[in-house]
Parts: C-alpha cells; structure tokens; sequence
C-alpha cells in the first residue's frame, strides 16, 4: 500500500488521491508542497514533533494535521516511542467554472489544520483505508465515494461556519480560533475537545 490512484470530482473541483499510506512514519524533512498539494496526518499511535514553519507541536495518538500548499513542515518521530500514522497526499483542480460551494472552499483553502478529529471523519478514514488493504471485488468503484466521503467531513471539521445536528456545547475561550497574522495561517487549535469545529 502506499501509491494510489483515486479520481473524484464533488461540485466543481477535482480530486486526485495519490497516496494513501499506514505505518511507521520515518523523520521527515522540510518540505512544502504546491499550490494545489495537500498532506493530511493521522496519528495513530507513538509520538514525536512535527514543525510547521517556525512553530513546533507535539504529537501523539490521536492527533491529525493537514499542511496545504506553501506551509513547510519536518516530522520528528521519538525513537524510543516508534510514531505510526495514516497519511494521505491529493492534489485538488478546479474546472473552468469557479467553485461556488461554500464546504469545498473551506477544504481548498484550508492550508493548517491540527486537532483531534471527531468520529465521523475518524470513521470514514479508517473505511476508507481498510478498503485500500483489502482490494476487494468493486474496490476500485467504491474508493472515489469513500475519498470524497472522507473529504466533505473533514471540510465540515475545517469550517467556522458548520454547526453539526447535534447540539454543540459552549465554546471554551481557550479553544476558540486562532490567527497567526505573520503568516496568513489559521490554526485551529482544539486538541482537547474532539467535538469542536471551531
């Protein structure tokens, strides 16, 4: 497992899946991406650090980042507590037409995001990976649905303006949206209460 090729297209912009990995994650150097590539990060066990341009956050289980186009990142794994993730790589393309849709506007420009994620999207990553693994009968049918499953929840997780069916609870202070104006950067910064969009 590690390359992939999954195409799908929600509304006005398409989206390719080029790597969809699970396992130890060796140190990874700086490096950035293209203004269309995006890197998504899922820990799900050990710990480590990950830099993002001049800033470092600790990691461990639990923990999910995306890092967008133009934003440097390093991921320093702790040897003596050997960190596994699931890692995601895509590239986005809009057609001719502007995307309109609020939710995937959200998603393309969104270029950090670090917390823990709610089970919806949680969920549907682990579908989605564990039907990369098996290769079964109508796999390659049903991955674009699963991908595109995957993205528009986690769009949800990204968005100030989503509100989720269920209620949602007060809003503590310290975990309300953050801007770094140095860099243009958002970071949402709600690792201790997984049911936050911010």
């Amino acid at each position: 497992m590690g390359d992939v090729n999954i195409y799908f297209s929600i509304s006005n912009t398409q989206f390719h899946v080029l790597s969809l990995t699970s396992g130890p994650m060796p140190y990874m150097p700086m490096h950035a991406h293209s203004s269309d590539s995006y890197e998504l990060h899922f820990i799900t066990q050990g710990s480590g650090l990950v830099h993002i341009d001049t800033d470092t956050y600790p990691l461990a289980e639990g923990d999910f980042y995306l890092t967008g186009p133009g934003v440097s990142h390093e991921q320093i794994p702790d040897t003596s507590d050997i960190m596994h993730e699931i890692g995601i790589y895509y590239t986005v393309s809009q057609k001719s037409i502007p995307e309109k849709d609020p939710l995937i506007q959200t998603l393309i420009r969104q270029n950090f995001w670090f917390g823990k994620l709610s089970p919806v999207p949680r969920d549907a990553m682990h579908r989605l990976l564990e039907e990369e693994q098996q290769k079964s009968a109508g796999s390659q049918l049903l991955l674009p649905h699963l991908a595109a499953e995957f993205l528009i929840h986690l769009a949800r997780e990204y968005s100030p303006c989503y509100t989720p069916h269920s209620e949602r609870h007060d809003i503590p202070p310290e975990e309300k949206k953050v801007s770094d104006d140095r860099t243009g950067i958002s970071l949402l910064l709600c690792r201790y209460h997984p049911r936050v969009t911010c």
